[in-house]
């Protein structure tokens, strides 16, 4: 394997060697493209206030089953429990993304 990799000179030979993971290395590639490019968008669409912590939610890797939950706690925590929290809304969303993440 030593003498295949050193003769790895282009992305062709690279291809030609490891077929699966220089598929694999596109393909993530590609995802990161087509993340940032509907980022754009957003940022576009909602403004840049909004857009920051949208932002590090889809950059941070958090699955949509994930924010899902924490979406769902937070609202019924901020229905329940409205003058009791005592974080502001943005550590308090930073912190529950944490713990979703801990905990899946």
């Amino acid at each position: 394997m030593t003498q295949k990799i050193k003769e790895i000179q282009t992305l062709e030979d690279l291809r030609s060697s490891f077929p699966e993971l220089t598929k694999a290395i596109e393909s993530e590639a590609s995802a990161h493209v087509e993340q940032e490019r509907l980022l754009k968008f957003a940022k576009i669409h909602f403004g840049e206030k909004a857009y920051k912590p949208f932002a590090e939610v889809v950059r941070s890797g958090v699955s949509v089953e994930q924010y899902r939950k924490l979406k769902n706690g937070m609202t019924a925590a901020d229905t329940n429990n409205k003058n009791d929290l005592d974080m502001d809304a943005d550590h308090t969303f930073r912190q529950g993304l944490v713990d979703a993440m801990q905990n899946n």
